[in-house]
């Protein structure tokens, strides 16, 4: 396995000091009797079963990280590392090209990095999230994630519209470090297209969920930016403010929530911490559009 997780990383893009410090965690963790036992069976129930309970899995891996002091989120990560080789074979057993498992988990290497950023070190502190990836509810497909779920509304436009059981390709955004580049976007609502062709109805529609649909933002964006062509692309359902402040972290790549500790170096993040500073509120916006 120890080989195995070194090519891995190298091919979904992690850098040589991430890879050598989760190999130490993984070395420490299998040199224990007891925390080797934890970690086999956690890896294990994966193994058996797709959707094999994720919490306990989890549970299980960080057990046996507390037996070898390796901490919580970096061994959430050493555990889907070592069941991405697994996830493979469910991918190519539902007919899901190669090139798409790789995409998916690049996604640990995404989540790698916002811990570090977030948390101060190399880990995974949302794999709830990320486990969607290995249960085939969430692909990866070029910039974009995607997956297939009811609208949950009512919406029409033009001679189309939707109704809460209405299926939609929904968008996620991951943060991977690069510009949100209008050409990239489309090829992966493109593929979207094409990946969900046999579960989308005669009306296909894309959907989001984002911090980025918020209409404050319009306010603070520069005509011809990425973010806000990505805005541009949907017809705004609805929005509300945001009260767990979830989109601070990938704002402001931190989780701290007092505005006057908040570290603004983008002209983006500058207009927004001033627009906290005096009472304004965050918030999320919901949006759609018809292929």
């Amino acid at each position: 396995m120890r080989e195995y997780l070194k090519s891995f990383m190298t091919d979904i893009g992690f850098e040589k000091d991430d890879a050598d410090f989760l190999l130490d965690a993984y070395g420490r963790i299998t040199s224990d009797t007891g925390a080797r036992s934890l970690f086999e069976s956690a890896v294990g129930m994966y193994d058996k079963k797709i959707d094999c309970g994720f919490s306990a899995l989890f549970a299980e891996a960080r057990k046996a990280g507390d037996a070898a002091g390796v901490r919580e989120y970096t061994s959430n990560l050493l555990a889907m590392l070592c069941l991405s080789k697994r996830a493979r074979e469910y991918y190519l057993e539902n007919s899901i090209p190669e090139e798409i498992w790789l995409d998916s988990m690049r996604d640990l290497k995404y989540k790698l990095d916002e811990c570090r950023i977030i948390k101060g070190y190399p880990g995974n502190y949302v794999p709830s999230w990320t486990a969607l990836f290995f249960k085939l509810r969430l692909f990866g497909l070029g910039r974009l994630q995607f997956e297939f779920t009811q609208f949950g509304r009512f919406f029409s436009k033009g001679s189309k519209s939707l109704r809460p059981v209405s299926g939609v390709i929904k968008a996620h955004i991951p943060r991977t470090g690069t510009k949100l580049d209008p050409a990239e976007c489309d090829a992966s609502f493109e593929r979207a297209l094409k990946f969900f062709e046999q579960d989308i109805g005669k009306n296909p529609a894309a959907a989001c969920d984002s911090w980025l649909l918020f209409p404050k933002n319009r306010d603070f964006l520069k005509p011809g930016s990425n973010m806000l062509d990505f805005m541009d692309r949907f017809d705004l359902v609805e929005w509300s403010f945001d009260g767990d402040l979830e989109g601070i972290d990938s704002l402001f790549e931190t989780d701290e929530r007092d505005p006057e500790k908040l570290v603004a170096e983008t002209s983006l993040q500058k207009a927004y911490k001033e627009y906290f500073l005096n009472g304004g509120k965050f918030g999320r916006g919901y949006g759609v559009f018809f292929y």
